[in-house]
């Protein structure tokens, strides 16, 4: 029902929009500056993708893991550094860690047993950056 009805408002708003959308928005840009501005930012959020969704399932290793975690608050890949990687890769070891703790789950031995081939786990680490929003 939700999508009918969003479906149903587009639409109208698409033919409101093809009849009299050029001259609206010209009022409101010279009545209501600080809204039209606002309007602006919400719809080029809305249809620009998202420049990074969080998803860290495509990383084979920790390194990939790495890189994705500094990508994914802004870092600039050009300039991303084995050392950088290797930090963020520990940031998050201890990230899950103090989760894990939070909720009472022992998993430290585990993580550490794995660590020594491929550094953290990177399944454990995607599918806790998904439950987390990020």
């Amino acid at each position: 029902m939700r999508t009918q009805l969003s479906q149903k408002f587009l639409a109208a708003i698409e033919s409101d929009f093809a009849i009299h959308g050029a001259e609206i928005i010209s009022k409101m840009r010279q009545s209501h500056p600080e809204r039209y501005a606002e309007l602006c930012q919400k719809l080029i959020q809305t249809t620009e993708p998202p420049s990074n969704t969080g998803d860290m399932s495509g990383a084979k290793s920790a390194d990939d893991l790495g890189r994705m975690l500094l990508e994914s608050i802004g870092a600039d890949p050009e300039k991303i550094t084995d050392s950088m990687i290797a930090r963020a890769i520990r940031a998050n070891d201890r990230f899950l860690e103090d989760l894990e703790k939070i909720a009472g789950i022992k998993k430290d031995a585990e993580r550490k047993d794995r660590k020594h081939g491929n550094g953290i786990v990177v399944d454990e680490a995607a599918a806790m950056m998904k439950h987390l929003g990020y």
